[in-house]
């Protein structure tokens, strides 16, 4: 049986779109801190197509829902994002039954962490824990709070 070539070209073409990660990443402790786009001569080498900050008041979260550790004292999956629509600085804080677990440094918007250790060892198992979204204007004065259910997996 001949297959249509009308068949395959229907099907759809999906747009993919690359962002660079900034070369210039800055590393302490165990996590590394990447900036959102590479500045070339003072001119990003890749514009966001809408460079408008988020109104007054609002900020967006971003978190891995279900970071993963290899044990109780590794790396793992946090994937914590400071949109760069962002106007305000963040550090984020999760909570496990009002125990700290883990805190960020203060990220800048554009700026993410991807992988990081817990401040407290965990054993195997799965956690729900809580993380808050800390903003913060450039004066350092606290601007507003959220927080996001996650659920922290720990393989061995």
């Amino acid at each position: 049986m001949k297959k249509s070539l009308i068949g395959l070209l229907s099907i759809p073409i999906v747009q993919v779109t690359v962002f660079l990660v900034s070369v210039a990443l800055v590393t302490t402790g165990g996590y590394v801190i990447y900036d959102e786009y590479i500045k070339n001569d003072n001119k990003p080498i890749i514009e966001e197509s809408n460079d408008d900050k988020l109104a007054e008041g609002q900020f967006e979260i971003k978190i891995n829902a279900y970071p993963r550790f290899n044990n109780g004292t590794s790396i793992g999956t946090l994937g914590i994002e400071n949109k760069l629509v962002n106007r305000y600085d963040m550090i984020v804080q999760i909570y496990l039954n009002n125990t700290l677990i883990y805190e960020s440094p203060l990220l800048k918007p554009g700026q993410k962490i991807v992988n990081d250790k817990l401040k407290k060892s965990l054993t195997k198992g799965s956690y729900e824990a809580i993380a808050y979204f800390n903003a913060y204007d450039s004066d350092g004065n606290e601007k507003g709070k959220s927080g996001a259910q996650i659920i922290i997996l720990v393989d061995n």
